[in-house]
């Protein structure tokens, strides 16, 4: 699952050459690298996708595709006062947890799952993308994939603060 691991990441942020276990290690916020690279935080996401209803098969080449987006999830601010953001979508994606993942696939898969309640397969390695976070301006480095929905739950984790929409 280390597979492209070995690379240099390019983005937003400043280039950060990636380790080979980069995608099983996630450094906790008082740890620091083995290696001299700059602390960050480890993300994975996914793209998925699914056939539009009524088409052919999944396989075939003229066959129409809608993607998966999730609303953000409603922030509570300082003040108590909860704020539902309902006109905000965005792609699964979360960080990587050392004692859940295995690898970025894994927390890309599960991130679907919690977030959306949808089974993924994982269809092909989308690359890295380098950001910084909103609230301390730390490095972030997250691996997206593209993902085949398998299947849709009528419940999920988050489904109380998140919808769905394809």
């Amino acid at each position: 699952s280390g597979e492209g691991c070995g690379t240099t990441l390019h983005g937003t942020a400043p280039t950060v050459p990636l380790r080979n276990d980069a995608c099983s290690l996630t450094p906790l916020s008082d740890e620091r690298p083995v290696t001299s690279l700059p602390s960050y935080k480890r993300r994975a996401g996914i793209l998925c996708f699914r056939r539009t209803l009524g088409a052919g098969t999944a396989l075939d080449a003229n066959s129409a595709f809608e993607f998966l987006l999730i609303s953000r999830r409603s922030q509570t601010h300082n003040n108590g006062a909860k704020e539902v953001v309902r006109e905000k979508y965005t792609i699964p994606a979360g960080k990587f947890e050392t004692g859940k993942d295995a690898s970025c696939e894994e927390c890309a898969v599960r991130e679907a799952l919690e977030e959306a309640g949808v089974v993924c397969h994982i269809a092909a390695d989308l690359g890295w993308h380098a950001s910084s976070s909103k609230k301390h301006g730390e490095p972030v480095q997250t691996r997206y994939f593209l993902g085949h929905c398998v299947r849709l739950l009528d419940s999920w984790l988050e489904d109380g603060s998140r919808e769905r929409l394809w």
